[in-house]
């Protein structure tokens, strides 16, 4: 009998979101999630955000779509812009929860997860490294992934929203 792969998502929201703020297209979150489930068989998404209490529709909508929020308090930094660091709360849930997936998609272009990434591709725990865009993507987790990375840039005709 055939069982389905259980594979989870771990998104960087930070490193998501500014890239497609300024980006030549919107993407389409609820396309992603979509994606994600029919291309990969991503039963859990966990997406990894500050909190900032004027932001609840979007995160509203983030959890209508079918993404689990891992938030983190925002606070403000001495130049008054909120800041968060969801970085090692990914890298520490992609770790600690290994044994509930079969295989991980981190979503990112920070060079910050290229030793998880290793971390993971040694365990045979990586599936794929879905990087926002090519020109932004570190070259270290570029090496980490190898053959194991796409680019969400390429996939703009199916991720695109819809204005």
């Amino acid at each position: 009998m055939y069982i389905p792969p259980n594979n989870h998502c771990f998104i960087d929201g930070n490193n998501l979101h500014l890239t497609y703020k300024n980006f030549k297209w919107k993407l389409d979150y609820q396309k992603l999630r979509h994606y994600l489930l029919k291309r990969y068989r991503v039963t859990v998404a966990h997406y990894f955000i500050g909190y900032i209490y004027w932001n609840s529709a979007l995160y509203d909508n983030l959890k209508a779509y079918g993404f689990e929020l891992q938030q983190q308090s925002a606070d403000r930094n001495m130049s008054g812009h909120f800041v968060h660091d969801c970085d090692q709360f990914l890298i520490n849930m992609a770790k600690w929860t290994m044994d509930k997936y079969d295989q991980a998609i981190i979503i990112s272009g920070d060079h910050h997860y290229a030793d998880l990434v290793k971390e993971l591709d040694s365990k045979g725990k990586l599936k794929l490294v879905l990087a926002p865009c090519k020109g932004g993507c570190a070259w270290q987790l570029k090496k980490a992934a190898g053959s194991k990375i796409a680019f969400l840039d390429d996939l703009e005709k199916r991720l695109k929203k819809e204005e």
